[in-house]
């Protein structure tokens, strides 16, 4: 990061920032291009990086005015992620995630084959949170499940279902295929698919 974009980003962005997000934390890098939508319902934490050609959006499009989107402390989101929240998504601290993931808690509404998908509303599937210190592989995807903490999520796969902590899910739909024991101190291979509602 040049001289020039350290004082833009502490002098220019980071005071407009701190007015237009709920909360905005010490240490923030924002790395333009990205496109940053109803920042007042964003909230993000210290020392959080946000890399370049982006999408974090927050838009109460199903339960009026309530949404929250927030971003603990020390994650890391990289390049081409895309996360768009209708009513909640949390995501812990240090938090890692590659490239190109995905993350939602709604899906488009297609009830109604008279009508094209892009006419008809969102529609909320379920609250995201992802737990500390998890790693979301590159082009991954999470659509309205929950993810444990210190899990690890594969390249490509798409999760709709909750996982419990310390757990190596992989697949589309993800499925768990190693969770760690600490008894052992070692990650055991899994033949256990995930379950809605599982305990986090």
């Amino acid at each position: 990061m040049n001289l020039c974009w350290r004082l833009w980003n502490r002098l220019v962005l980071r005071p407009v920032y701190r007015m237009r997000f709920r909360a905005f934390g010490r240490h923030v890098s924002i790395r333009k291009p990205v496109c940053l939508k109803g920042m007042r319902y964003i909230s993000v934490g210290d020392r959080v990086i946000v890399k370049e050609q982006g999408w974090v959006e927050a838009n109460p499009l199903t339960a009026g005015d309530e949404c929250t989107l927030s971003i603990g402390a020390g994650t890391s989101i990289g390049y081409f992620c895309h996360i768009y929240a209708v009513r909640q998504i949390t995501i812990g601290e240090e938090v890692l995630m590659g490239s190109g993931v995905y993350i939602t808690d709604c899906t488009h509404g297609y009830d109604d084959p008279s009508l094209p998908v892009i006419r008809q509303a969102a529609r909320f599937v379920g609250a995201v949170e992802i737990g500390a210190g998890s790693w979301i592989g590159q082009h991954a995807a999470v659509i309205g499940a929950r993810i444990g903490k210190h899990c690890v999520v594969g390249a490509n796969s798409v999760v709709t279902t909750d996982v419990p902590d310390y757990c190596m899910v992989a697949g589309a739909p993800a499925r768990i295929i190693k969770q760690y024991d600490p008894s052992s101190g070692e990650w055991i291979k899994k033949e256990v698919g995930c379950k809605k509602g599982s305990p986090l």
